[in-house]
């Protein structure tokens, strides 16, 4: 209920010729003002009311156990360093001229109440929590408002933001899951775990058999629409995280399935462009609106809060002074405002022209407003009111925020609701083009995903081929017996380990390949996100990978010896495996695979590398890290168990855990970071660039170069070059070599 004489007597209380509050005295017992707000008036002798008042508002705890006449502590003491504390007495005299009456009545202990009004953000906790003031009572005024009201106030702008948000979730979810039973409990917002990264049994969510039949919680939506610059306790990077890479999976089933007869070259294209931050921001805000429930922005009621059906003062004035400026022009005026021949415009004449359209613009958007009915759009009245809004107050969303959020969207549904409700968010938003034709039974979406397993190529080939490869079959059961799986179709493994070269057979591992890699990818991310919810979307990053990289891929390619059941035709592939085996003898190769340090670039071959000489490094000649193959070929075949095993992914799960478990258990404990990542943050300011290599277009020379300084001042530059087919291998060399040169000479004060 209002209480109404409680309403009269702030009124009374207020100025409104000046528009400000009228203060009151403080009463002489103390007990009188425990729930009052009250400020010193150290500037005003007589105590008279003004608002030019010095200081802060603080609301009175409690009556203090100490006296004017005692010596100032805590966040009131004065004193400078080595000079005696004052008394509370000593100091208002000295400081301020200020006499007290009665010095040995109780002070009064304070808190601040006008420094924090979003009590949403992780940072309300320190500031409420400061040391309390003792003030004096008898030099204090006392603020209308009371304490109790005004703490309640202070908490409106949060309680109708987080209410607000809960509206936009509902809001989304509806649109997105439609008809699904939807179940919330408002208290349960105020958990401090209710968004736990905590998942269970993640791994299951995977299952293309799975159907969802549960609630939706629209609570959990709000989660996916959060960016960590809201300052909230949650945010959507690890959702997007798991979304992106789910994203990818799906995307290369559907090229795997419905383009046989593409290469890897042009899937790989194909995919990128599906799953692009473009494509993803163009379909998610044409089809569910997605940018308008996105918060990507601090809740600040102090400087970008507007109450509900207010204007902010820099609107109201600007629309006084479109008023001002459409009365002050008269019907002569306005018509001597007319256009006219370009060659008699002058400057003067057009800002006369803009002024005057934009005031009759804003007066026009006034009007729209008072006038605005049930049956027009509130966008239209968010559009015309975006010119007359401070752009403080407005949110600004790029391309990358709103796939972001649609890949948490993404990633949050399929952890929570299964792989099929994934899918199904995809063709909602008609990224992957699922959509049915016209007539198509709304049951029947999707079923290209789920029908039967794609056939191997070999067994698409002339009945020569096809015999030709049943033997070669027959040589392949010692590799079935390394990686731990028997073939139900060998032609699936022979395949994944069939090269290009090999002409025999008119086939290769590339489009198997294509499909391991985002296999690994997504058993990875979920395994990852499941295991290790207290990482955050960068050490995730990391640790994947370390994971997937090639380095490590080639080391479980060698130890499984996938390399030595490789079927080529190709004396430049012949050299390139044998210049990178000859780099060991059998125990150090054996120690290498075992090994579960992340080096990418072999120490001994940048032995070259001194300061006083860094050499050109050609990759044709000299074999400094694993060929590409190695790691090509682990993920060719993870893509055979794939689709040997039924598509059941939790299948291949079980049969590579073993080759990545003791690189999950000691990356896990630190992620690390590759050679890249760690130079770049040794040295800020390096430059790198890569050119064409003088005389052939087909290769390149990637340059990284650091600069150091010595006590003296004096600059010292090192350049590492690379020469190289591929861009990024010759680029990720060049910073190995970096990092190696700075372990060895600049670390350690070698180079003085």
């Amino acid at each position: 209920d209002i209480d109404s004489r409680f309403i009269a007597q702030l009124q009374k209380q207020w100025d409104f010729e000046h528009n400000h509050w009228i203060f009151g005295n403080m009463p002489h017992d103390l007990d009188k003002c425990l729930d009052s707000v009250i400020f010193p008036a150290y500037n005003h002798s007589e105590h008279s009311n003004n608002k030019d008042i010095s200081g802060y508002l603080y609301a009175v705890i409690k009556k203090s156990e100490f006296t004017a006449q005692d010596k100032m502590r805590g966040r009131s003491a004065k004193s400078e360093d080595g000079l005696e504390t004052p008394t509370y007495e000593e100091y208002h005299l000295e400081k301020h001229g200020i006499k007290l009456e009665y010095p040995s009545k109780n002070l009064l202990e304070c808190r601040n109440v006008t420094r924090h009004y979003a009590f949403l953000t992780s940072s309300a906790s320190k500031k409420l929590n400061r040391a309390p003031m003792q003030l004096i009572g008898e030099i204090c005024k006392v603020h209308p408002i009371p304490s109790s009201l005004w703490s309640q106030a202070t908490c409106l702008p949060s309680i109708l933001w987080r209410m607000e948000t809960f509206c936009l979730s509902k809001e989304l979810t509806d649109s997105v899951y439609g008809d699904y039973n939807h179940n919330i409990s408002l208290l349960a917002s105020h958990c401090s775990d209710y968004f736990s990264e905590e998942t269970s049994n993640l791994m299951a969510m995977l299952r293309r058999d799975l159907v969802y039949k549960g609630e939706i919680d629209y609570l959990e939506t709000l989660h996916s629409l959060t960016h960590k610059s809201c300052g909230e306790k949650y945010n959507l990077e690890r959702l997007e995280f798991l979304g992106d890479r789910f994203l990818k999976f799906v995307a290369t089933l559907f090229y795997f399935r419905t383009m046989p007869d593409r290469h890897e070259g042009w899937l790989s294209r194909y995919r990128s462009e599906m799953i692009s931050n473009q494509n993803l921001a163009v379909r998610s805000c044409k089809e569910i609106k997605l940018p308008r429930y996105i918060l990507n922005k601090k809740i600040d009621p102090k400087n970008h809060w507007i109450p509900p059906c207010f204007l902010s003062s820099y609107t109201l004035d600007k629309l006084k002074e479109a008023e001002e400026i459409v009365e002050s022009t008269t019907e002569e005026t306005s018509q001597s405002l007319q256009p006219l021949p370009e060659t008699e415009l002058s400057a003067a004449y057009l800002r006369k022209v803009n002024r005057l359209k934009e005031a009759r613009m804003c007066l026009e958007v006034k009007e729209f407003l008072k006038n605005l009915s049930v049956d027009q759009s509130y966008n239209d009245a968010l559009v015309k009111l975006c010119d007359l809004i401070p752009d403080g107050h407005l949110q600004e969303l790029g391309t990358k925020d709103v796939a972001d959020s649609m890949e948490a969207l993404l990633g949050l549904c399929v952890a929570k609701y299964g792989y099929r409700m994934g899918v199904d968010l995809l063709d909602r938003i008609k990224v992957t083009t699922f959509q049915a034709k016209n007539g198509v039974d709304p049951e029947m979406l999707n079923d290209h995903l789920y029908e039967k397993t794609p056939p191997s190529q070999i067994s698409l080939l002339s009945p020569a081929s096809i015999r030709l490869a049943r033997s070669r079959c027959e040589n392949l059961r010692n590799v079935e017996k390394a990686i731990g799986y028997k073939f139900r179709e060998p032609f699936y493994l022979l395949e994944a380990l069939t090269h290009a070269s090999f002409n025999d057979l008119d086939t290769c591992y590339q489009r198997l390949e294509f499909l391991g890699d985002a296999v690994l990818d997504v058993l990875m991310v979920f395994h990852i996100y499941e295991q290790k919810p207290q990482y955050d979307q960068g050490q995730m990053t990391d640790l994947l990978s370390s994971l997937v990289c090639n380095t490590t891929l080639s080391k479980v390619c060698t130890k499984l010896e996938l390399h030595r059941a490789l079927l080529y035709d190709s004396a430049e592939l012949y050299n390139v495996l044998a210049r990178f085996f000859m780099n060991f003898e059998e125990d150090q190769l054996k120690n290498w695979c075992e090994d579960l340090s992340l080096e990418r670039v072999f120490v001994d071959s940048v032995e070259s590398d001194t300061p006083d000489k860094i050499p050109v490094l050609n990759l044709e000649s000299k074999v400094v890290q694993a060929p590409k193959l190695l790691g090509d070929l682990v993920e060719s075949v993870i893509g055979a168990i794939y689709l040997d095993a039924g598509e059941d992914i939790l299948k291949v799960l079980e049969v590579i855990w073993p080759w990545f478990e003791p690189f999950y258990t000691s990356f896990s404990e630190k992620p690390p970071k590759n050679p890249k990542a760690i130079i770049n943050e040794l040295y800020p300011g390096l430059k790198r660039n890569i050119q064409p290599y003088p005389g052939d277009h087909y290769k390149f020379v990637a340059t990284v170069t650091i600069a150091t300084r010595d006590k003296d001042n004096k600059v010292s530059k090192y350049d590492f070059k690379t020469v190289g087919r591929d861009r990024e291998t010759a680029m990720e060399v060049s910073y190995g070599r970096a990092l190696h040169f700075h372990k060895k000479y600049l670390a350690n004060g070698a180079i003085s």
